[in-house]
């Protein structure tokens, strides 16, 4: 019982938890790496040769869940920027994760250490976001299942739904190498997570959504954490492995199957002749 009672005001205190400043500048950071990473050894030249679009680029990817939400629900893009205290503290992350002297910034927090400090708070609000996509959607289409699943798992893993307009920034065209093509294992656990929101709010599961989501986010830090550690791949893989044969490989036919297939129609075409000169005989 204890458990239980502790359980629910943990659970009450995530969910009160503000995400500024700490988890959104933790998520500004990851962006930010992300896009640096992506970029790879052009990252550098893009900063010193264009820092306009270096900085369109950086502010797509750290808010690329509203952006591509609000596109989604008919919202005003635009609107994804309306909060000048956010666009503030992004763009001072942007800068100094291009622009510190000695590229210390980038150098920190891309060593293990830095990732694991970094990391885990960002994943402590990644159900969060999820949950605002599913509110979202559900002001918009309360009845709409699907929709509210798709924009709380947009909303929790937008950046890399946006990454290839991003990339045309820099002048990259990848149209192959999207989320949809291959998805990684953090977009599958945003689905998962806005699947179980969108139940709940249905009223099928009896349980709170503020403890649907402290749950998910003790199964999201630490397997983070195991990535940077041990760097273990999908969670996902073995039931894909397991489900895809049974539900999506088309069955095919084998050779006696064939074989008499071909007899049958053979047999058909047969009594369609006799058929045809039995008539002509008639005549």
């Amino acid at each position: 019982m204890d458990v239980r009672v502790s359980f629910a005001e943990l659970s009450k205190t995530y969910d009160e938890l503000p995400m500024f400043p700490v988890f959104d500048i933790a998520h500004y950071i990851l962006m930010i790496l992300q896009l640096r990473n992506d970029a790879g050894v052009g990252a550098e030249a893009l900063a010193e040769s264009n820092a306009l679009a270096c900085w369109l680029c950086g502010m797509l990817s750290c808010f690329g869940g509203k952006i591509v939400a609000n596109f989604l629900l008919g919202q005003p893009v635009i609107a994804a920027f309306n909060s000048t205290k956010h666009i503030i503290t992004a763009t001072i992350v942007w800068y100094l994760m291009f622009y510190s002297p000695w590229d210390v910034c980038y150098r920190i927090i891309s060593t293990k250490l830095g990732k694991l400090l970094v990391y885990p708070i960002k994943e402590f609000s990644r159900a969060k976001k999820v949950a605002s996509g599913v509110a979202q959607a559900a002001v918009v289409y309360p009845q709409g299942f699907a929709v509210m699943i798709i924009i709380g798992a947009v909303k929790g893993t937008g950046s890399l739904f946006i990454r290839n307009v991003e990339r045309l920034l820099r002048g990259v065209w990848t149209p192959t190498s999207n989320e949809i093509m291959s998805p990684s294992a953090t977009f599958k656990i945003s689905v998962t997570c806005a699947f179980l929101l969108t139940v709940e709010r249905m009223g099928y599961i009896p349980f709170p959504p503020e403890q649907i989501m402290f749950g998910l986010t003790m199964f999201i830090v630490p397997y983070k954490v195991s990535v940077i550690l041990l760097k273990i791949g999908d969670p996902y893989v073995h039931v894909e492995r397991a489900l895809r044969p049974m539900l999506f490989k088309k069955r095919k036919r084998t050779d006696g199957e064939g074989q008499s297939g071909k007899k049958e129609a053979t047999k058909d075409q047969k009594k369609k002749n006799n058929d045809k000169d039995s008539k002509k005989k008639a005549e």
